[in-house]
């Protein structure tokens, strides 16, 4: 009884979930425009989550190792404003070295594009020689020079466009206004949001694991418990190691365009430097707007800096992000480049940087998933392993090294979460005791 029972309830939760399919891929449209509206409600809470994140890095550095000789019960004018001290500690860096990357970027772009504006007719003119001197050397007849370009009755035409196009560009502009003036709104918020979290971040998290005991089995929820833990050292080391390999990458960018007397190696070291946070395609960008910068001041010039780009970008893949990531993340190059390009196509930019720690965690759960499956059915995972010594390829190398690194952070978590449980069993038998 009890088993015919238990099939045709799978039946019927078989045939609901088949209908909520169904619902869901005819009605998808409305499902995302209802799930936009939801994350643009909750945006200043994501915006203020992510801050936190990223304060926390900081926070923690200062808190455990720069002060930890005060972190002693007898300091207790510093335990109690120590939170505080480090909080602002670590918002005064952020936005130091924040500003220190904008004064580079900003006076030079406004420098760069004055320059071109005001070279601009001379350069025409020049290339107008120059096509004309190739053209004759191949025995071309072409007279370029007769070509007059009016500069005023190209600003005539262009405002006569503004002044017919007024009310859309007065719209559009009020659109735009209205969009800054939203986006900064939820980030005053989401900056709100972080600072009360960081500061009592230990509360929200007891109060956190409460309500998942309160709601979950025991087992699951020290499971649950554990998968947030890893999570969360992922993406630590994802965005620590990240922030290396920036400074890294963007020194070595300046001291090359310094020794090879590029312009603009300041700003150019710079904007490569913020876009290599994005993964695999955040080199591309950066050399596309640095090449195009140094074309308006010398055309020979960014063909080197391509050339240039392109080695440091082998020297940074090859020797720098294998050994900075390959610990924190250990992905292997395919998964990558696939979460980069999902995470992209779904959520920009963001999605782009988001995507390569989220896809680890995955990878990490699926990697637990399949080794415990194969133990239960009795299957050594080293008979798949080529016997000979060098049989294996490097990319088949690199992801056993993947594989191991991936292991080897699973156990550390299960490690460190058994601890934690031995730990509460003890004060609670202890709580009994008294």
């Amino acid at each position: 009884m009890k088993s015919d029972l238990k099939k045709h309830l799978n039946i019927f939760i078989i045939i609901i979930a088949s209908i909520s399919f169904l619902a869901c891929m005819l009605y998808l449209e409305k499902i995302f425009s209802i799930l936009k509206v939801i994350l643009t409600a909750f945006s200043p809470f994501f915006i203020g989550l992510g801050i936190a994140f990223v304060l926390n890095l900081p926070l923690v550095f200062f808190e455990k190792k720069l002060f930890r000789k005060f972190n002693h019960p007898k300091y207790k004018l510093w335990n109690k404003i120590k939170r505080a001290v480090c909080l602002i500690l670590s918002i005064v860096l952020i936005l130091g070295i924040l500003t220190l990357v904008f004064s580079f970027i900003i006076p030079a772009f406004v420098e760069a594009a004055q320059n071109f504006i005001i070279n601009l007719p001379d350069r025409m003119e020049a290339l107008k020689t120059m096509l004309t001197n190739f053209a004759s050397d191949h025995g071309f007849e072409i007279d370029l020079n007769s070509i007059v370009i009016n500069w005023d009755s190209i600003s005539t035409f262009l405002i006569e466009k503004i002044e017919q196009n007024q009310t859309n560009i007065t719209v559009g502009t009020f659109d735009a206004l209205v969009k800054v003036f939203k986006g900064l709104f939820n980030f005053v918020l989401g900056v709100a949001f972080s600072i009360y979290i960081l500061a009592s971040k230990e509360t929200l998290s007891k109060l956190c694991k409460r309500f998942i005991f309160a709601i979950m089995k025991r087992t699951k929820a020290e499971k649950f418990l554990s998968v947030v833990a890893m999570s969360s050292k992922v993406f630590a080391g994802f965005v620590s190691g990240q922030c290396i390999e920036v400074v890294i990458i963007g020194c070595l960018c300046f001291i090359g365009m310094a020794i090879f007397k590029m312009p603009y190696a300041p700003m150019i070291s710079c904007l490569i430097a913020i876009t290599a946070f994005i993964p695999v395609f955040g080199a591309f960008i950066g050399t596309a707007f640095g090449a195009l910068i140094i074309f308006l001041e010398n055309p020979l010039q960014a063909v080197w800096f391509v050339i240039f780009i392109i080695v440091l970008q082998q020297i940074e893949s090859n020797a720098i992000y294998p050994r900075i990531m390959g610990k924190s993340v250990g992905l292997p190059g395919l998964w990558v480049l696939l979460a980069v390009t999902v995470g992209g196509t779904l959520f920009g930019v963001w999605g782009m940087i988001i995507s390569v720690p989220t896809v680890s965690v995955l990878y990490c759960l699926f990697e637990a998933w399949l080794n415990k499956r194969l133990n239960n059915r009795k299957i050594c995972t080293h008979t798949f392993v080529p016997t000979e010594e060098n049989s294996a390829t490097p990319s088949e190398q690199e992801a056993e090294q993947n594989t191991v690194t991936i292991k080897t952070r699973i156990k550390e978590a299960i490690i460190k979460h058994e601890k934690h449980k031995t730990e509460n069993k003890r004060q609670s038998n202890k709580k009994n005791n008294d």
